[in-house]
């Protein structure tokens, strides 16, 4: 959402929360606008009217995120995506779905599809799908908050650093 979304943001929210009979604090509406802040609001306005009809109680930002993840795209969905893309496209463009490139990444880059043979493709699509679904909220997780994960990944490396230099002494 852009900064001029959250009039409407609170708008929808604010219905949400009085149709649920909760009560918001300035708090949680800080919450809410930091953890719905990659959705567009028109978006988040759909999935809002959507957990109104099938929340029992308040939707919460995680309900949003669940409603998120149901509709992405099936491993056989996702794998019909990456061969159109890699019939040429993945030459001048990156795709624009994360999760998708991370997952051809996993198995060879676009090039292993764009460049293999038709006899084969079957077992590379086999791979792609096993890899696609193996995929855990974890990985969503890396691809969200890359910054995060660089961070972590460095603080593994200076502790290792630390243990090698107390073993060896150097």
């Amino acid at each position: 959402m852009e900064v001029d979304d959250r009039a409407e943001f609170v708008r929808v929210l604010n219905g949400l929360a009085a149709i649920k009979r909760v009560d918001l604090t300035e708090d949680a509406y800080e919450l809410w606008w930091h953890s719905m802040r990659d959705w567009p609001i028109n978006d988040f306005k759909v999935a809002a009217g959507y957990l109104l009809k099938n929340c029992q109680f308040m939707p919460a930002p995680n309900d949003f995120e669940e409603l998120r993840k149901k509709n992405r795209p099936s491993a056989h969905e996702a794998w019909a995506d990456a061969l159109c893309f890699a019939d040429g496209a993945w030459r001048k463009d990156v795709h624009e779905d994360k999760r998708l490139n991370a997952v051809v990444d996993a198995i060879g880059g676009w090039p292993a599809i764009a460049l293999c043979e038709t006899a084969k493709l079957g077992f590379l699509e086999r791979r792609f799908i096993e890899t696609y679904n193996d995929f855990s909220d974890s990985d969503d997780a890396r691809l969200a908050l890359p910054d995060l994960t660089e961070r972590t990944q460095n603080d593994k490396a200076l502790q290792i650093g630390q243990i090698v230099k107390g073993i060896t002494g150097t």
